[in-house]
């Protein structure tokens, strides 16, 4: 496995002072996911998890709610948000594959075309995240550290 089960802070590649946060520390179903500062808050920290399939689930601390994609037609830009935990979704079923910097892309169980992306690579606050064609740029690479 690229990545072992634990909790983590999913950092990004682009600027480590940042990670996947979601919005508001909500706890509802749809929230949306984002890039914010590192601040210590569970809205940040992540839950990583193998299911039967041996695909990557992602959980919230704070809201107990998976890091998921949101229902659609998979294309370049599709929201990323959190929803409650459903059995062999495969919107909430990621694919970690170790890079050769030692950073991880998650790939969609969707479709493995597609990937966890930071919007324009721009790691600012409140910058969304989101599902895009896989590229091999560092918009699309994590570091997840205890």
């Amino acid at each position: 496995n690229s990545v072992t089960d634990g909790e983590y802070v999913i950092r990004s590649v682009v600027n480590s002072k940042y990670a996947i946060d979601v919005q508001w520390a909500s706890v509802a179903d749809g929230a949306n996911i984002q890039l914010y500062e590192i601040n210590g808050t569970n809205a940040q920290a992540w839950i990583i998890s193998h299911d039967s399939n041996n695909f990557v689930l992602l959980k919230n601390k704070n809201s107990g709610k998976m890091l998921s994609v949101k229902d659609g037609f998979l294309r370049n830009g599709l929201n990323v948000e959190q929803r409650s935990y459903k059995e062999n979704d495969k919107a909430q079923e990621w694919i970690a594959v170790k890079q050769l910097n030692g950073s991880i892309v998650f790939v969609s169980a969707l479709n493995t075309n597609y990937c966890i992306d930071l919007d324009s690579a721009t790691a600012q606050n409140e910058r969304n995240i989101q599902l895009y064609t896989n590229n091999g740029t560092k918009a699309q690479q994590w570091i997840c550290s205890h």
